[in-house]
């Protein structure tokens, strides 16, 4: 199928305004959230992510792109 070059360039555009409204959805943990402003040990910062990312799965792991 052969679209035309403003049809691409429209599905382009409703592809990133979805993108742009799922990533409004997500936030970078702050350290002072994760570390309860340094309540919590390491051990216990690795079982609050476990528990958020794979159980409760509130949470999603990122990562940035190294260029």
């Amino acid at each position: 199928m052969s679209f035309s070059k403003d049809a691409k360039i429209h599905k382009l555009q409703e592809e990133n305004d979805m993108l742009r409204k799922l990533w409004a959805e997500w936030e970078e943990v702050p350290d002072e959230d994760l570390w309860e402003d340094g309540e919590l040990d390491s051990a216990q910062v690795q079982h609050k992510i476990i528990n958020h990312v794979l159980q409760i799965g509130d949470w999603r792991l990122i990562r940035r792109i190294e260029k």
